[in-house]
């Protein structure tokens, strides 16, 4: 009996250790991903840092578009037509 219990206990075993490689193998691949996309988002803000810093003109256009696109989507409302 305890021969029986002991294949069992490794089948078990084995089946475990297979699922934790698995997942072991998913968390590793996601945090690849968010690495990347951590990386891709310091960039861009470094990028952004340095164009908004050339001069008052770049500040001014951010400005005037996002008022235009908020404007514009005041009259895209029910109430604004």
């Amino acid at each position: 009996m305890t021969i029986l219990s002991s294949i069992r206990s490794s089948e078990y075993l084995r089946r475990r250790y297979e699922t934790a490689k698995k997942s072991a193998e998913t968390i590793n691949w996601l945090n690849v991903a968010v690495g990347i996309l951590l990386a891709l988002a310091i960039i861009f803000f470094i990028i952004g840092i340095i164009w908004l810093s050339q001069g008052d003109e770049n500040v001014f256009f951010l400005y005037t578009a996002f008022h235009e696109y908020t404007s514009n989507l005041r009259f895209m409302t029910p109430e604004g037509t």
